[in-house]
């Protein structure tokens, strides 16, 4: 269709004699994303083959993850492993293939500690790179500890956590539950999911605090009901559960995701694997949670950011 496109345009602005064009295809090639979360004993690493290449994924020598002296190959696994830790590409969209891989559990991955991944194909191509995990994250306040601690409604919450080295940015995640129920108690009525899931980001290891929850919708607020973003300017209503995850990002994460939420004008990816094999991702991430709820009061249950 893009040849025959090209062609008519020809065809029509200069009149000129009718020419065939043939477009080069792509070699097959491999895209992997492997991220690494500390405290996790065996990563997952999902593979996607480009079209015209259903026998790519078949071909793979060898793929393992490497740390000092430990060495941890990878074993194929069921497909919704990979989907499960959130990988950013579609795998509809690779009709060449699609597989999940899980290294063989050595050592839970650390924060501070440097990971090598390598694979190998048949034909003697490789992909290589590496990832320096961040450093441990952890609120500051006694809320992260808390399980659950209370907020009380239509109030803000103050979140704020130390530095962390190696972190290039901050990711957090709002999952609240029972937000249309208590929204209509409010005389709000609104057609949202159940639990409610708005992301907050801090940019660079020194930005360090963010408000809970209104500064939460700032990449969500084309998605939301203009009620909800306005309630939110003013906290929660009572009765929500709800948890909030933060993560501590590498580099080579942010440069893969960039696109949407880190940059409006579309998609770019930055790739921290190479080789003639393809392209990917080898990024990195340390985590820390807060769970809560709001009410009026809470006898059992200390107040959040205590």
């Amino acid at each position: 269709m893009r040849r025959f496109a090209t062609l008519a345009c020809a065809l029509a602005v200069t009149g000129c004699e009718l020419q065939e064009v043939t477009l080069a295809e792509a070699d097959p090639f491999v895209v992997v994303e492997a991220f690494l979360v500390a405290g996790d004993p065996a990563p997952a690493v999902a593979l996607h083959a480009s079209a015209g290449a259903p026998e790519l994924l078949s071909t793979l020598a060898g793929m393992q993850l490497t740390h000092e002296t430990d060495v941890s190959p990878f074993t194929q696994v069921l497909n919704q492993e990979c989907l499960a830790i959130g990988s950013s590409l579609e795998p509809e969209s690779f009709p060449g293939g699609f597989a999940c891989f899980e290294a063989e559990p050595v050592d839970p991955i650390g924060p501070g500690r440097l990971y090598r991944f390598d694979l190998l194909l048949d034909d003697g191509t490789t992909l290589q790179g590496a990832t320096r995990v961040p450093g441990q994250v952890a609120f500051t306040s006694d809320a992260g500890d808390a399980d659950p601690c209370y907020l009380a409604p239509w109030t803000q919450l103050e979140l704020t956590w130390e530095s962390v080295e190696g972190a290039a940015a901050y990711i957090l995640d709002l999952q609240a539950f029972g937000v249309r129920e208590a929204l209509e108690r409010e005389g709000i009525v609104v057609e949202i999911p159940d639990p409610l899931i708005i992301r907050g980001l801090a940019i660079g290891d020194s930005d360090t605090t963010i408000v809970l929850p209104a500064e939460f919708d700032l990449f969500d607020r084309f998605n939301l009901d203009a009620a909800v973003l306005v309630a939110l300017q003013s906290g929660m209503p009572e009765g929500i559960s709800f948890n909030v995850t933060l993560a501590a990002v590498d580099q080579n994460f942010v440069n893969w995701v960039r696109g949407g939420d880190f940059n409006p004008s579309g998609l770019i990816r930055a790739p921290s694997l190479f080789g003639d094999a393809g392209t990917g991702v080898l990024g990195s991430m340390t985590l820390d949670f807060l769970a809560g709820v709001t009410a009026d009061e809470a006898t059992d249950d200390p107040p959040c950011g205590s």
